[in-house]
C-alpha cells in the first residue's frame, strides 16, 4: 500500500484550511454547519487519499493555466473549496500544499 506523508507546510495548510471554514461559516452564526463543513471537509479529503493509495497517478500532473508557474511534477486534486498538491515518487505521496482555490499559486514555485 502507497504510503501518504504529509510535508511540514502541508500540516499548517490543513489548520489553515479548517480555520478558513470555520471563520467563513462564524459569519452564518451556527456551529452545526461550521461542524458539518469541517467534517464534509475532512470526510472528502480522506476519501480521496485512499482513491489515491489504489491509483497514485489518478490526477495528472498540471501544466497549463496558474499551474504553469508551480513546480513542474505537482498533482492537484480539489477538495471543498480548496486545492490539494501532492507529488508522487519512490512508492509514496507527499502532500505540499493544501490552498484555497482563490489562492495565487505562483508562490509555490
Amino acid at each position: 500500500m502507497t504510503d501518504i506523508i504529509y510535508t511540514g507546510s502541508s500540516l499548517y495548510d490543513m489548520i489553515d484550511a479548517k480555520e478558513s471554514i470555520r471563520a467563513y461559516f462564524i459569519s452564518k452564526e451556527s456551529p452545526e454547519l461550521i461542524e458539518r463543513h469541517l467534517n464534509a471537509f475532512e470526510e472528502e479529503l480522506n476519501k480521496k487519499l485512499e482513491l489515491l493509495r489504489d491509483s497514485p497517478q489518478l490526477y495528472t500532473i498540471r501544466k497549463n493555466g496558474v499551474f504553469q508557474n508551480t513546480r513542474k511534477d505537482f498533482r492537484v486534486f480539489t477538495v471543498h473549496w480548496f486545492t490539494v498538491f501532492y507529488v508522487y515518487e519512490n512508492e509514496r505521496i507527499y502532500i505540499w500544499h493544501i490552498r484555497s482555490q482563490r489562492s495565487d499559486y505562483r508562490e509555490l514555485l
